[in-house]
């Protein structure tokens, strides 16, 4: 077609083989760009099966599974087909991460919650119970969960620990005639809520053990002073012949003459206020 129009306008063969050249070059340049595009694309494809493959190689070793690649690539399949294949196994693989991500970290949270619980932390640090990523396997999460669940009977033999600490005290104070709540609130305010989760830490723990150490040793003390005073009283009455109906008035302080640390149980018993009415009665 061009060759008879160059024939019909007279255009000389030099001008010919020019344009002819330039149309060569010109196809030449636009097929350079279709198979440089085409290369670009091929590495593209390479570089995102290569980063993918990688991935998924990557969360199969942190959570402890067989890298699904190789069993779902076609062989003699060209790259567009094997980055299809591989797309939907990433996305799989990812989720499976977040969802291990998720149970790693719900088992380390409650760990470091009742760790600090015991050891009385009121903050926690950035760092604490952040999820290690490179080791995501069964195997670890049970080893977490076995760990949370030993810290989940410590802290229940530690409530229970507290409630029997609390009742020593609470049986101390109702011979003393002390007030429970004041006591029990200096150690810890949690523990006058009967239905409130209560403090179980070691220093509360230890603070208990020492009050009731206290208590008793107060109780002895108040003991010797009020088997003094009712032997004293005893004595007095058979110098009065005392009627016996005044007598019955302490014979809650009388019968415990010769009883037991243990044996003495009755409230207010060893109150201030009884000690005081004993000794007043000895007086005259």
């Amino acid at each position: 077609m061009a060759y008879k129009i160059w024939d019909e306008v007279g255009e000389a063969d030099e001008e010919r083989d020019t344009v002819l050249l330039e149309l060569e070059e010109e196809r030449l340049k636009v097929y350079t760009r279709k198979v440089n595009k085409a290369k670009e694309c091929r590495t593209k494809l390479q570089r995102d099966i290569a980063i993918g493959k990688k991935e998924i190689s990557n969360i199969c070793a942190s959570i402890g599974h067989q890298n699904p690649v190789h069993h779902h690539l076609k062989l003699g399949g060209n790259l567009k087909e094997e980055l299809e294949t591989i797309k939907p196994l990433l996305d799989d693989m990812r989720t499976r991460k977040v969802d291990r991500i998720s149970q790693f970290a719900g088992v380390l949270d409650q760990i470091q919650k009742i760790s600090n619980e015991i050891v009385d932390l009121k903050e926690q640090s950035g760092n604490e119970g952040l999820v290690d990523e490179n080791n995501l396997s069964l195997s670890r999460l049970e080893e977490l969960q076995r760990e949370l669940h030993k810290l989940q009977i410590d802290k229940i033999n530690r409530l229970n620990q507290v409630q029997d600490h609390l009742n020593t005290i609470n049986s101390l104070c109702t011979v003393l005639g002390e007030d429970l709540k004041e006591i029990v609130c200096r150690i810890h305010p949690t523990l006058d809520d009967p239905n409130g989760a209560k403090d179980v830490s070691n220093n509360t723990i230890a603070r208990l053990a020492d009050q009731i150490e206290s208590l008793k040793e107060l109780k002895i003390e108040r003991m010797q002073k009020i088997k003094g005073l009712a032997t004293a009283l005893l004595e007095l009455w058979h110098l009065m012949d005392t009627p016996v109906d005044e007598k019955e008035m302490f014979q809650n302080v009388t019968s415990q003459i010769a009883a037991s640390e243990h044996e003495i149980t009755e409230p207010n018993v060893l109150s201030i206020k009884s000690i005081q009415n004993v000794r007043t009665r000895t007086l005259f």
